[in-house]
């Protein structure tokens, strides 16, 4: 809910009560603002660094490896519309100690024509709404700080506050501590509330990357509509707050400049630099305007008839292992070799002797992280899939949002077809 100002009332202390008390008493009734959400949600753009297997003989990782799920279905073009997807790695040698793995990657492109489009269409919309939800939390987590920094001045200094500031100076301050906590906590809910709508969003348009039956395409669109308008919902309250917000901070920066010492000035200056470089109001209507884009995209998606539709994939790519770290591997494509390694095995199932069974592979470029699972064979249980991402999740990674994990199809009867005739041409 959206956190709006109470208008000013006139105010008398009681007789007993002295100005300094009653400050003290206010600070105890403080609401401590809480961003913990977006703190999470901001963490995620900074790519963690998750922890390797490095244990892992590249030698018994080579073979078909199944995509079984995917964070990043929609982030790239190449990746909309794939379905019975897999990876395969043939090992290339060695050369100064370094392993070398061939990589081909492959799909059955299932989706074509508009429905592609549309897919594509609205996926963007959908990572665009995420990055804007980064905008909205930047100003809850700064906003955070100011009003806990603000809070420990006022709980250090309340008796000689009360002396310096007298009636007037204590009642401002009690009218601008909690509101701007309350913006904070009001922010993040919304944010949290976007966030779980962008996740419910992908998911549903996980289900018209394929080809649905026509009782689960008409969930899927009803899904979509009820995401839309959460994240509308939400959006509208956070611009909403955009004003209100403003307007507590200036009360509290004033408060502030009312106290003596540096530290209160230095915290009110922070307030005037956070009221300036605030971009919450921008961030919230690019949220409003990118949902309400997606409603005709998501009307005009219909029911397609099965038609055989072309082999998608990428181009054969190289892979050398690290020097330093088994788990660790540089993969190449298009010759341009990264920096660091930008293909992380962060678990294994299985071992050497007997076969490595599910893999989880990661990778962070710029903010942006992409996190596979790959199996052994086409269906994995979902213990096994739990049992796999608890490494990854404990050491920080969010999978939701713009990060859930979508599974990839495998279930529809032309994957084998696909694989038996893409076998022979090799």
């Amino acid at each position: 809910m959206a956190f709006t100002l109470a208008p000013r009332r006139s105010f008398r202390w009681p007789a007993q009560v002295t100005p300094a008390v009653a400050l003290l008493l206010a600070i105890s009734a403080l609401t401590p603002a809480s961003a913990s959400f977006c703190a999470d949600y901001l963490q995620a753009f900074k790519c963690p660094k998750l922890p390797s297997f490095d244990t892992v003989d590249i030698s018994k990782y080579t073979g078909r490896w199944y995509e079984v799920a995917l964070t990043a279905r929609f982030r790239f073009q190449s990746e909309v519309g794939l379905t019975c997807t897999t990876a395969d790695y043939t090992a290339n040698g060695e050369v100064n100690g370094q392993k070398r793995i061939k990589v081909l990657n492959r799909g059955k492109r299932s989706v074509a024509g508009p429905r592609q489009a549309q897919v594509l269409l609205a996926s963007v919309n959908s990572n665009r709404i995420a990055t804007n939800l980064g905008i909205v939390c930047r100003v809850a987590v700064n906003a955070a700080k100011a009003s806990a920094q603000a809070q420990a001045l006022l709980s250090a200094n309340a008796s000689a506050s009360a002396a310096a500031t007298g009636i007037g100076g204590t009642s401002e301050l009690l009218g601008a501590a909690n509101p701007l906590a309350a913006f904070v906590t009001s922010v993040s809910s919304d944010a949290e509330i976007i966030d779980n709508a962008v996740r419910d969003f992908q998911m549903a348009l996980n289900t018209m990357n394929g080809r649905p039956q026509p009782k689960d395409f008409s969930g899927a669109k009803s899904k979509m509509f009820k995401s839309i308008s959460n994240i509308q919902g939400a959006g509208g309250r956070l611009i909403q707050a955009a004003f209100t917000g403003r307007t507590a901070a200036q009360g509290l920066s004033g408060a502030l400049n009312g106290l003596s010492g540096q530290n209160a000035k230095t915290a009110a200056n922070g307030l005037q630099s956070f009221l300036r470089g605030t971009r919450l109001y921008f961030a919230a209507t690019s949220i409003v305007r990118l949902a309400t884009a997606m409603v005709p995209t998501v009307l005009s998606m219909v029911p397609s008839p099965f038609t055989r539709v072309g082999q998608g994939g990428f181009p054969r790519a190289k892979a050398i292992q690290s020097k330093s770290n088994a788990g660790q591997l540089f993969v190449i494509f298009f010759g341009q070799k990264s920096k660091e390694p930008n293909y992380i095995i962060t678990d294994l199932q299985g071992d050497a002797s007997s076969g490595y069974s599910l893999a989880t592979v990661y990778t962070c470029y710029q903010g942006k992280t992409t996190l596979w699972l790959l199996s052994r064979t086409p269906s994995v249980t979902q213990s096994d899939i739990d049992s796999a991402l608890e490494r990854v999740t404990t050491a920080g990674l969010r999978l939701t949002g713009a990060n859930t994990l979508l599974p990839t199809d495998h279930t529809t009867s032309w994957c084998s077809k696909y694989r038996k005739r893409i076998d022979k041409t090799n």
